[in-house]
C-alpha cells in the first residue's frame, strides 16, 4: 500500500483535479490518497544470472479521503485514471517502491 497528502478541487465540469501541496490555492480541499497493489506473478532471484527478485502487476485501487470525511471512498472511471495519473507523475518512484516492497513481502509471505 501507499499513501500520500495532496490536495484536490472540482473543475468546471464537476471532475476531480489533484494538486500538489505546494501547488495548491487557498481554496483546494487536502487530501489524502490511498493505493493498493494487485500482485500477479512473482519471479524468485536468479543469482546464477545476477537476476533479482521481480514482479508483475499495477495500480489495484485508489483511494480518496480529506479531514472532513471519516472513510476512504474508491475513485473509479475518470476520477481513477486522473488521480493514477497524477501519481504516476509526481510520486512515481516513491509509488513503485512501495509496489516493490509488498511483492517482497508476498514473496516472503509476511503480506496480511
Amino acid at each position: 500500500m501507499y499513501e500520500c497528502e495532496c490536495a484536490f478541487y472540482r473543475d468546471d465540469q464537476g471532475g476531480t483535479v489533484l494538486v500538489r501541496p505546494e501547488d495548491m490555492s487557498d481554496t483546494d480541499t487536502i487530501c489524502d490518497l490511498r493505493v493498493r497493489f494487485a500482485i500477479t506473478a512473482i519471479y524468485p532471484a536468479e543469482p546464477d544470472v545476477g537476476a533479482g527478485m521481480d514482479w508483475n502487476g499495477d495500480i489495484a485501487t485508489i483511494e480518496i479521503r480529506t479531514q472532513d470525511w471519516r472513510r476512504w471512498r474508491i475513485l473509479r472511471g475518470e476520477e481513477m485514471e486522473r488521480a493514477r495519473q497524477f501519481l504516476l507523475t509526481h510520486y512515481e518512484d516513491p509509488l513503485w517502491q512501495a509496489a516493490d516492497a509488498y511483492a517482497e513481502a508476498i514473496y516472503h509471505g509476511e503480506a496480511a
